[in-house]
């Protein structure tokens, strides 16, 4: 027996929001040594765009499935998937703001320190630094938030009992 066909609305929706976690951190990981390359030398640039490569392929490896099998739920039960109670998703979305308010701030203090100059940088550096600060802080609030998993398991108590 497969755990596909005994996954219920929610729990499809919590595997694919924590899949979709892993993704935005990941690519967080990639904009920061991104963004780093522009203080590197040359090999080092090239390193870290193998690196790059690699995280986007690791990437849709992670999400992709998960991504496919919510994709199929939404449009076998639309009202059902909308409804479904997930705590991972309300999880999410309280990260998300979080990370908003993170952003914000980060966006503010980038512009001054822009606007004082004396920081011979593109401005390219500094979007994918806040794209750095945008989705490192979406999933290192997620990840934080859900931290101590045991009494969110919806499975503990019913495998306690077996």
């Amino acid at each position: 027996m497969t755990g596909k066909k005994t996954q219920n609305a929610a729990q499809i929706v919590d595997h694919f929001i924590q899949r979709t976690a892993i993704g935005v951190t990941l690519i967080a990981l990639q904009y920061g040594a991104s963004t780093a390359a522009y203080l590197m030398d040359d090999t080092a640039q090239r390193w870290i765009g193998r690196g790059s490569l690699a995280l986007s392929i690791l990437i849709i490896i992670l999400v992709l499935p998960a991504f496919l099998r919510y994709f199929q739920l939404r449009k076998r039960n639309r009202a059902g998937c909308r409804g479904a109670e997930s705590y991972m998703l309300d999880t999410f979305r309280q990260a998300g703001l979080w990370a908003f308010s993170f952003t914000f701030i980060l966006l503010q203090i980038l512009m001054i320190i822009t606007e004082k100059g004396g920081i011979d940088l593109p401005a390219a550096f500094f979007v994918k630094l806040a794209l750095t600060g945008a989705t490192g802080s979406l999933g290192l609030s997620f990840f934080f938030m859900t931290r101590g998993g045991d009494e969110n398991d919806d499975f503990g108590d019913d495998q306690a009992a077996e």
